[in-house]
């Protein structure tokens, strides 16, 4: 009887601990006197995206529209870590090309260089020293006149693209979603690499021959683990490492090398 007193004792100090803790983490910026929305225990204020309710960005969205008046929303993200969702234009300004930059240039992703080699050379993914190197070496392919010279690229994709969604809907729906990758590796290796990928042709043979859809159209598919690896990917590299979470896919990586 003794002991079952004991046990008891200790699951409740213990959820009163967590409990103060949540509360303490939930504090960190009516702590600081800046204003925003109330999180909860672990989830913070993505709930309804750790749901699968709703998307990170429309969760982001949410937020912004909540607080019309203010400079900057302090909320939070899962497992209460504390952000700012920046509103003002001018602040925006500062952290994105002033001075502050320097303190705000590093990206809240988990990647694993080891296990994930090509993810870690994307600069929107790479941060700091490594970030740095990638956006030098980047920046002399993004002048303006270079930019001009993808536009026939982009008009010619576009050209492919009305006779491809008419050919379409005559016969069946299709997914938005779809149609938009299609589309984007068209323009990607058009303009790129100067390659026709066949994403957009009226040829159905031609189109189902595209190694471009064949290795690049799964990255983009949603999977029963797709929720957890965005959790882990934006969240926790511990469950990355759990989960082994790889964001270019063994076999893509593979045909890559041959």
């Amino acid at each position: 009887m003794l002991l079952l007193l004991l046990l008891l004792l200790l699951v409740l100090l213990l959820a009163l601990a967590a409990r103060w803790r949540a509360s303490w983490s939930n504090s960190h910026w009516r702590r600081r006197g800046i204003c925003g929305p109330q999180g909860c225990p672990l989830l913070g204020n993505m709930a309804l995206f750790a749901l699968g309710q709703r998307s990170y960005g429309e969760v982001y969205a949410q937020i912004y529209r909540e607080h019309p008046g203010l400079r900057y929303v302090g909320f939070y993200r899962l497992f209460n870590e504390p952000a700012l969702l920046v509103r003002d234009e001018r602040l925006l300004r500062e952290v994105l090309v002033g001075s502050s930059f320097a303190c705000c240039a590093d990206n809240a992703v988990n990647v694993d260089a080891q296990r994930d080699v090509l993810a870690s050379c994307n600069p929107f993914i790479a941060s700091g020293d490594r970030w740095r190197k990638l956006r030098a070496d980047l920046v002399p392919l993004f002048t303006p006149s270079r930019l001009r010279q993808t536009l026939p690229h982009v008009a010619a994709a576009c050209q492919q693209l009305r006779p491809f969604v008419e050919r379409r809907l005559i016969r069946e729906r299709f997914e938005a979603k779809a149609l938009a990758t299609r589309y984007t590796l068209q323009v990607i290796a058009s303009a790129a690499f100067g390659l026709d990928a066949h994403c957009l042709c009226q040829d159905e043979q031609q189109e189902q021959g595209s190694e471009w859809l064949e290795w690049l159209v799964p990255l983009f598919q949603p999977s029963a683990w797709s929720l957890p690896e965005t959790i882990a990917l934006l969240h926790s590299s511990r469950l990355a490492s759990i989960l082994q979470h790889r964001w270019l896919r063994a076999p893509f990586t593979a045909a890559l090398a041959v």
